[in-house]
């Protein structure tokens, strides 16, 4: 049986003694809802909630809010958009991911995104492969998040001919000195590469500033 989730958080139902009042894109129809005392367990623990799931045409509607809140994620509801948010109401991923920021000199640099761990860690991914026949470091200097100059954890080493995947760390003890709790509330950042030699530290690149908006 295929199971859907029921947005109420914002989005009111009316129940009738035969069915319910679903709302449609631009109107209501009547359903015909079957209810079976159908319960929720998540990880083994039963779930209480205020409104009783539901089916119809074999398909049953869970209340979104309860089981977001049950897996630890905030539930809201923007009626400016008709949207359901669970979790963050903003992707981690920047509108510029898989932008290439460096391509020079056999070294080419690509940011894929912005992810957040389980524990909260947030990294700027690059991507970064050494087409060189020399072995360089990466790092970044003159790094800025939301126009405050912030110093991230970063130095990755790519040998001769190899790729890497590495992040920009941004650590969550930093990013509360300035004001930063959360990876939504992160709008930009800057910063250039600094890339050199390995093994005598010479060849040194510095790449002109790097520009990333989420």
């Amino acid at each position: 049986m295929k199971i859907k989730f029921l947005a109420l958080c914002g989005l009111s139902m009316a129940l009738c003694s035969n069915g319910i009042t679903a709302f449609a894109q631009s109107g209501t129809q009547k359903i015909d809802a079957v209810y079976n005392n159908i319960k929720i367990v998540v990880d083994g623990k039963e779930v209480s909630t205020s409104t009783e799931p539901f089916i119809y045409n074999g398909t049953t509607y869970l209340p979104v809010r309860a089981i977001g809140e049950a897996l630890g994620k905030d539930v809201s509801w923007d009626s400016a958009t008709n949207t359901v948010y669970i979790g963050s109401e903003k992707t981690n991923a920047s509108t510029e991911a898989n932008k290439v920021i460096y391509d020079s000199n056999g070294i080419k640099v690509t940011y894929t995104g912005l992810s957040v761990n389980n524990f909260g860690e947030i990294n700027i991914n690059l991507n970064i492969e050494n087409n060189t026949d020399k072995n360089y470091t990466f790092q970044v200097s003159d790094f800025s998040l939301n126009d405050i100059m912030f110093e991230p954890i970063f130095s990755c080493d790519v040998v001769s001919g190899k790729k890497a995947v590495d992040g920009i760390y941004l650590p969550l003890w930093s990013l509360n000195d300035i004001g930063i709790s959360k990876a939504e509330e992160i709008e930009n950042v800057e910063f250039s590469l600094h890339i050199f030699n390995s093994k005598d530290w010479n060849d040194a690149i510095d790449t002109e500033k790097v520009s990333i908006n989420f």
